[in-house]
């Protein structure tokens, strides 16, 4: 495998964690369960972080939970990409280290977004040198999730990108301006 392949196959992993996460984010942790073991497990899983998102430890998959599915892909992966497409073991691996690399990023920033101190002072205090640009995306990105918490829960399903709610409708709707 050349080192276009290589890098293609990573990039591929790490795109498709971005559609994970908004189908995840929206079809099974936003889906309205009926019966009392389906709510149990949803307010576990998802719904105790909406009604407690400044909770620091209701921010991420615990690892033991997070553990056996991390298996089942890669074993998906292993299967439908090294064997079903032929692409081979390195595809394979690439393409899984590339997703998961996309999950580490999305708890970071996901993290992030609920607990990080946005005073660009604080980042000057600290040595880093963070743009404008770069700042502005972090608030339109907080901006953005807090109103999935506390404005429109059926709204921006994406946290690490805008591109998947954008693409299905579920992008914020624009606020009204006063008149």
């Amino acid at each position: 495998m050349r080192a276009f392949g290589r890098c293609l196959a990573w990039v591929a992993g790490y795109w498709f964690w971005g559609v994970l996460e908004y189908a995840f984010h929206r079809f099974a942790f936003h889906r309205a369960p009926t019966s009392r073991i389906g709510i149990t497990l949803h307010f576990l899983m998802h719904g105790c972080h909406h009604k407690a998102p400044a909770d620091a430890c209701r921010l991420v998959f615990p690892p033991a939970a997070a553990a056996p599915v991390i298996w089942f892909f890669r074993r998906a992966f292993r299967a439908v990409i090294g064997g079903y497409l032929g692409a081979g073991e390195a595809a394979s691996a690439l393409f899984f280290s590339g997703c998961l690399t996309g999950y580490v990023a999305y708890d970071c920033v996901h993290y992030f977004l609920h607990h990080w101190d946005f005073d660009p002072g604080t980042w000057e205090r600290a040595g880093v040198g963070v743009t404008d640009w770069v700042m502005r995306r972090l608030r339109t990105a907080r901006s953005t999730h807090m109103a999935h918490h506390y404005d429109d829960s059926a709204r921006s399903f994406g946290i690490t990108s805008g591109v998947f709610d954008r693409a299905f409708g579920t992008a914020p709707r624009a606020k009204a301006k006063p008149a």
